[in-house]
């Protein structure tokens, strides 16, 4: 993968991931040398308002759940 600037602030590096809602990515944080990220795109629901919410819904339960974990790795 070539990489791609996001926002100014990360550098997508390589895809780490893909299921059912989206592509995982890993990326580095421009502004702190040395850290990375996980970058979750979500696919394109723009067709079905329904699963686009429900996979929305999901999506922000994840990211509060991550967002609790607290680890060196």
């Amino acid at each position: 993968m070539s990489s791609i600037a996001l926002k100014g602030k990360y550098k997508l590096i390589d895809e780490i991931g893909r299921g059912g809602f989206g592509t995982v990515y890993l990326a580095s944080d421009l502004k702190v040398p040395g850290q990375f990220w996980a970058i979750k795109a979500l696919r394109n629901l723009l067709n079905d308002r329904q699963e686009a919410a429900r996979v929305r819904e999901l999506f922000d339960k994840e990211q509060k759940i991550l967002s609790w974990l607290d680890h060196p790795a």
